[in-house]
This record gives structure tokens, sequence and C-alpha cells, in this order.
């Protein structure tokens, strides 16, 4: 029965982010370690000596961020033991399980979230005292809340808490709860690294040849500059998709036969958000450009100068002709 709850689970996790989730939002994986806290285990009569109520607790979770704030989590707990001994009776708790969860998620700063869960946990709970061992596995809810440091693109460090109500084995024992407090570090496998620049190459000295009549003389081509290019972003997003990438091509091959050209790049983000986040999301998106520029086309980022206006000109609602980046060429 358990066995084909962790399947329900994961194949809701899979299915679902597959039908809602943009380009924008990698898959994640992590692990967490803290410490649970059980409530309703011990009897009022034993004394706080006698009742052993917390224990280590640790978490391993995946899960898909699959837009700026919803995202859908399967994780596997385990809570550890709760054990109360007096002179005449002892009883020991313990419980693990499968949880599936929404999380939800809201920048604070530039790298620190705050994120909330909720969702249900198919746990396995048991039971131990003199009259013997009882177990039973059930769905009940639990709601979580916590903090994400984003340390670089793939990598975030987290707190969390969890709450785990109502958990039962057989009407003859009241139900328990438990609390979770954990750290947390999560590997987010869709962020994209920086481009590395390409090697250079040195070059290879041709051996001298005869001298040869000097060709008739031609007039030069007159030279044509690409006119400005505006390519578009995803909501608070500096991920440049392929077809947005592929307008920088006529850019790119004027640049690579013009060596004095130079290109000014300047990003603009929609009207929504705070102004000093829209600020650092626009610089973001023109060296995004930049870093296309420089990688498909070798273009020296001396070459080309960044700059944004951030929400400056858009309108307040989320609009994405706003969301873009307009690059300018210049010949010297």
């Amino acid at each position: 029965m358990k066995l084909n709850a962790c399947a329900t689970a994961l194949m809701a996790t899979l299915v679902f982010p597959l039908a809602s989730a943009d380009d924008t939002a990698p898959w994640y994986a992590g692990v967490g370690f803290g410490q649970s806290n059980w409530n309703g285990t011990c009897p009022a009569s034993v004394t706080a000596a006698q009742c052993d109520d917390t224990d280590f607790a640790w978490d391993l979770f995946g899960g898909w961020q699959f837009s700026r704030f919803i995202g859908v989590e399967l994780g596997y707990t385990d809570l550890g033991k709760s054990r109360w001994d007096s002179q005449a009776l002892s009883r020991t708790t313990d419980g693990s399980g499968v949880r599936l969860a929404l999380t939800g998620r809201a920048p604070l700063m530039d790298n620190l979230f705050v994120v909330a869960e909720a969702g249900g946990f198919w746990h396995d709970l048991k039971i131990r005292n003199a009259a013997g061992s009882f177990s039973d596995d059930e769905i009940d809810p639990y709601l979580g809340a916590g903090l994400d440091y984003r340390v670089n693109q793939q990598l975030q460090l987290g707190v969390r808490f969890r709450h785990f109500h109502d958990m039962e084995v057989t009407e003859q024992f009241s139900p328990v709860e438990a609390n979770y407090w954990g750290l947390q570090l999560s590997y987010h496998f869709g962020a994209s690294p920086a481009p590395v620049a390409a090697a250079a190459v040195a070059p290879v000295v041709a051996p001298a040849k005869p001298a040869t009549p000097p060709p008739p003389v031609q007039l030069p081509e007159p030279v044509v500059i690409p006119p400005a290019t505006t390519v578009y972003f995803a909501f608070d997003s500096a991920e440049l998709s392929g077809e947005e990438r592929d307008k920088l091509k006529a850019i790119g091959r004027f640049m690579q036969e013009q060596p004095d050209a130079q290109a000014q790049i300047m990003g603009h983000t929609d009207g929504t958000g705070s102004n000093d986040y829209n600020i650092k999301l626009g610089e973001r998106r023109a060296d995004s450009v930049k870093q296309a520029l420089h990688h498909d086309w070798q273009i020296d980022p001396a070459r080309m100068k960044t700059g944004t206006l951030g929400e400056r000109g858009a309108k307040p609602e989320a609009n994405r002709p706003d969301r873009h980046v307009t690059i300018n060429v210049t010949l010297e």
C-alpha cells in the first residue's frame, strides 16, 4: 500500500509540472537535516525526565519550480522517535513517510526568498508498548514554511519548519503531532552556468610565397550597419530563448567583419516589482545579450557597453513588449 502511494505521488510530481512549467524554472533535488518534536506521545502522568519527545530527523526531496511563485515538491521525511518510561510502563512512537505539496515563494531581496508549503503526508506510524507493536499508514495534512538563500544559479541553502498534523495508528491511541525544524541544501539542474570564453588560438604563420603582381584595384563595397535590434524575455527572466538569440546573428556577423564596430546594449523591464529589483533585472538582461554575442560570435566584451532603464516608460501591468533589450551598433 505504501509503495503504491509513493508511485502515485511520483507520477503526480512528474505529470503536473510538464503540463504547466515554462522554460525558466528548473528541476531541483536536495537533502535536509534537523530535529523533530513530538506532541501527544507522552501522557500527562509522566514527568519531563521520563519523556523524550525530541529526536534527529532528516529529509530527502525533489521538485519543480514551474513559475516564479509556484512549484510542487515530493519528499521522504524520517521524523525519528519519541519514548517515555515510567516504573511500570513504557511506549515508543516513531514515524516516517512520503510528503507531496504545492510550494509558494516570494522574494524578500535579490537572493533571499520566503517559502510556504501545503500538502499531504503519507506516513507509516508505529507504536510499541508492553501490549505489543501497532502500526498503520494513512495520509494526513501538513504545512510548512521557511527561507531560501540562493548561493548561485545551481545551489540554494534553506531553513524549514513543518507541522505534521493528526497522525494516528488505531482508535486505541490518541492522535499525535510532530514538528520538524531543519536546514537543507538543494541543487537546481536546469540553471545554465555562465558561458565560457573560447580559448585563444595561436596564429599559424604560412611560409613566404614568391611575389605576385598586385591585383586590380577594386572599390570597397559600401558598409551597411545593421538596424537597431530588439530581443524579448520571459516574465522575471534574464535568459535568452533560442528564437530571440537567433536575432543576434546579423549583429554578430557584422561586428566580426568590422572590428571598429561598437554595440550599445540597453535592458528594460515591465512595470511589476520594485524599481531597485527591476534596475538589476534590466542589467542582467543586457549582460545576457552581451554574453551571447561574446560566446556565439567571439565579440570582445570591451566593444559592448551595457546599461539599463529598468521599468522607465513601461506600463504598470506585466506587458511582454516592455521586457526587452535593444542593441544599437555604431561604426567609429
